[in-house]
């Protein structure tokens, strides 16, 4: 199975970069690398970033498993986050804008397959397998997807489809 290097450009997204890392982290392709690259943000982002890197080796969770002869629930713990991802902050001292934000974290990446996902997207949770299934099935040399446009709550506002691609 390929690698799929996922870079995370972030500036000022305090309210968003959470959200987004659970959607990538949840993803239901197995073999993912994120790099999350911080471009000096000056809202709090760093510091939630720095905590969510060390939330995703400690944090469990739990869920009713079974009831017991007596009537009790037993609860099963496991690991909040799948622990088979690749995760690194690379964090920025002075801003130096969107596009070298963007490139310092393609330059850190070792997948074979790459795309970026921005610090206050939500992508579908099979959003990279299906854009690994079409570059292999379809032999495409890129891809990309449809999306949901989304208010501060979450709340899909509409579609927005993508028209086919054209070298015209």
């Amino acid at each position: 199975m390929r690698k799929v290097s996922i870079v995370v450009p972030t500036y000022n997204q305090v309210s968003y970069v959470q959200a987004t890392l659970d959607h990538i982290l949840h993803q239901d392709y197995p073999h993912l690398e994120i790099i999350v690259t911080d471009d000096a943000s000056t809202d709090g982002t760093r510091e939630v970033l720095l905590e969510y890197r060390d939330r995703i080796q400690r944090d469990k969770s739990s869920f009713a498993s079974r009831a017991t002869e007596e009537g009790s629930v037993e609860r099963e713990v496991h690991d909040r986050y799948p622990q088979n991802r690749e995760f690194r902050l690379l964090l920025q001292e002075e801003n130096v804008g969107a596009t070298e934000n963007y490139n310092r974290g393609f330059d850190a990446i070792t997948g074979e397959y790459c795309t970026f996902i921005v610090g206050d997207d939500l992508p579908h949770p099979e959003m990279i397998s299906s854009l690994v299934r079409a570059l292999e099935e379809e032999e495409a040399d890129f891809v990309y997807s449809d999306m949901h446009v989304v208010n501060d709550e979450g709340r899909i506002l509409r579609k927005f489809s993508l028209p086919d691609y054209s070298f015209e």
